[in-house]
């Protein structure tokens, strides 16, 4: 199977390819390819030639080896990857560091794209915001489970701390606005006419208590406050273990745009905000794995997944407030930002490079 990476690069410029140019719309790209997810509105009944293999199999075998056709499948990649984000996959230099996130060692990687493209334009804009107003800044991270947020978060309070040219941040999660565990064992929810106790479905937006993270984060912009902490080995709240009074704060969390009663309250405190998109189907996968990794098996992690993941990927990829920036995670955990008017212009590029295929064979 060819190794498709999912960037889709090749959505964006069907202009450029003679045979899919009936597909685009005045700036060049597909106009099934839905910007915001960077997913395709038709994916399951998408033309022959934009399925790789299915593609070679009607059309191209007859003409030239299957090595030869992903060859130059993966030399259009290359060449789209390199006009579009300034640089090909396998072109990436990669910045790491050790750190801990959720309480656990981890090594983080990140791409110098990204870091010069997105990280530190996003430092200079809250640096610029905290010069320009007489009380503190608030930017928020918002993203479904398993977009890396919160290790996107502390790499963000690293790296403003090692550069003078930052005003430094410090990076706060939502994770210690939990009901404490006993409340959540003792109170309930009705929904679709069923009694839900709150414990079994925690992690969920009702499992928070948004009036204490409100009025914490009306303290933090004005003179600071003591921030509460989720302790993963008592797996209950701890309060005000924190003290904030750093100039910028960037909270993380999942629900932090969400257009739900009492969330609202909540958006409406942050001076700057960023989205991270993902792919549903690469959520799945990374969550899935990384329930696996804390020692379940692939059964018991499947149906966690469906379970509580699953459905706050979608309610929070459905139902999140518009934010200043929207980032796109990557299969290979690299980042992009998506542009409000991506315009791409491209030299000329078609499959047909070599003059190898006769067009008039392709439907």
């Amino acid at each position: 199977m060819f190794p498709c990476e999912q960037c889709g690069c090749c959505c964006r410029m069907v202009s450029k390819v003679s045979f899919a140019r009936y597909l685009a719309l005045d700036d060049g790209t597909c106009k099934y390819l839905d910007k915001e997810t960077n997913l395709c509105k038709i994916y399951d009944e998408r033309p022959d030639f934009c399925r790789v293999d299915e593609f070679y199999e009607n059309v191209v075998s007859k003409y030239m080896a299957l090595e030869k056709f992903y060859e130059l499948n993966k030399k259009a990649c290359k060449k789209f990857q390199a006009e579009i984000r300034g640089y090909t996959m396998d072109e990436k230099i990669w910045i790491t560091y050790k750190t801990e996130v959720n309480g656990l060692p981890q090594e983080l990687r990140f791409s110098k794209g990204a870091v010069e493209k997105i990280f530190k334009p996003f430092l200079i804009k809250l640096s610029e915001l905290r010069e320009m107003t007489d009380r503190k800044v608030v930017a928020f991270i918002a993203a479904p489970p398993g977009t890396g947020k919160s290790s996107v978060a502390q790499f963000l309070e690293h790296f403003s701390r090692e550069h003078m040219e930052f005003t430094p941040i410090r990076a706060l999660g939502m994770d210690g606005f939990h009901y404490p565990s006993e409340y959540l064992k003792a109170n309930s929810i009705v929904k679709d006419d069923q009694e839900i106790l709150l414990n079994d479905i925690k992690g969920a937006p009702e499992t928070f208590d948004v009036d204490t993270l409100q009025e914490k984060l009306r303290e933090v912009r004005q003179e600071g406050t003591d921030w509460n902490i989720y302790d993963r080995m008592i797996h209950d709240v701890v309060h005000d273990v924190l003290s904030v009074d750093d100039d910028i704060i960037l909270l993380e969390g999942n629900y932090l745009l969400l257009k739900e009663p009492r969330w609202t309250n909540i958006r409406v405190l942050a001076d700057y905000t960023v989205f991270i998109k993902a792919r549903p189907e690469l959520l799945k996968e990374r969550l899935i794995a990384r329930k696996i990794q804390g020692g379940l098996s692939p059964e018991d992690a499947e149906k966690f997944y469906y379970a509580s993941d699953g459905k706050n990927v979608e309610r929070v990829l459905n139902n999140s407030a518009p934010a200043n920036e929207t980032w796109m995670l990557q299969p290979d955990d690299d980042y992009f930002k998506i542009e409000d008017d991506e315009d791409v212009v491209l030299d000329n590029i078609d499959l047909n490079m070599e003059g190898e295929i006769p067009f008039e064979d392709i439907r």
